[in-house]
């Protein structure tokens, strides 16, 4: 509000002191008197549509904080903590069938030297290698049953992790169409922002060629635009609004 009321009483100064705005000379007629009045009450309706875009554009960033927040979700910490357990399990099974496979492979060269002693008649040897035979049989019966407790142990994690993500899937589904309303209503604020800056370069020139009905004509436009983003602004934030309500309601 600062800004504009220095600007207005700038114009107010040069208009008495017969100076030059936009490099025009100043007169006394009635046509600029005319037009500075209608000037500053323009100005103060786009001072106040200012502060209202203003208060919209900080409620949009607010609502907008409050969606990421939700997005990166209140209960994606405690998911995340049980995907980690899951992987620790897997890594644990894995490990775990490396070892069964290793005592596998020792019972298979175990059995041929089983075979061999018994050909041999070497009562020691077949003695020596059933036992082996006999012990890695049972590591690897408690290794089966180690990863069939692991797996159990996770299965319900894993349920609910999937739970999760397909919750999560269907409401991006839910959400997507809103967000791309949001999307398409910011790409129309931005080019209403482009003409209404094009606008305020044409409110310029026409004061300095002194045609000031244009001018004017030119600042009730300016108003009409911003009450088009005002609007555009708050129609945007009742759809994050809807967003918002929809992922707490998840």
């Amino acid at each position: 509000m600062k800004r504009i009321t220095s600007l207005i009483l700038a114009i107010i100064f040069l208009v008495s002191s017969n100076v030059a705005i936009y490099g025009v000379e100043t007169d006394q007629s009635a046509d600029r008197s005319g037009f500075v009045e209608q000037y500053i009450s323009k100005m103060q309706t786009i001072e106040k549509l200012r502060i209202q875009t203003e208060a919209a554009r900080n409620e949009n960033n607010t609502i907008v904080k409050e969606i990421k927040l939700l997005t990166n979700d209140l209960n994606r910490t405690s998911i995340e903590g049980k995907i980690d357990q899951i992987k620790v399990i897997h890594q644990t099974n894995k490990d775990l069938l490396a070892q069964a496979k290793t005592y596998g492979s020792q019972r298979t060269v175990l059995r041929e030297q089983w075979q061999n002693a018994i050909k041999n008649r070497s009562t020691e040897e077949i003695t020596a290698t059933k036992n082996k035979i006999t012990e890695y049989t049972k590591k690897v019966e408690e290794i089966r049953t180690e990863i069939k407790k692991n797996n159990e142990s996770i299965s319900p994690l894993i349920i609910e992790v999937k739970a999760y993500r397909d919750a999560n899937k269907a409401q991006i589904e839910q959400l997507k169409p809103l967000f791309v309303q949001t999307s398409t209503i910011q790409k129309k604020i931005a080019n209403e922002i482009i003409a209404k800056d094009k606008l305020w370069q044409d409110f310029s020139a026409y004061v300095k060629e002194k045609n000031y009905d244009q001018a004017i004509i030119i600042m009730d436009s300016v108003i009409s635009a911003k009450q088009a983003i005002l609007a555009d602004i708050q129609e945007k934030n009742l759809i994050l609004y809807e967003i918002l309500t929809l992922q707490k309601s998840k």
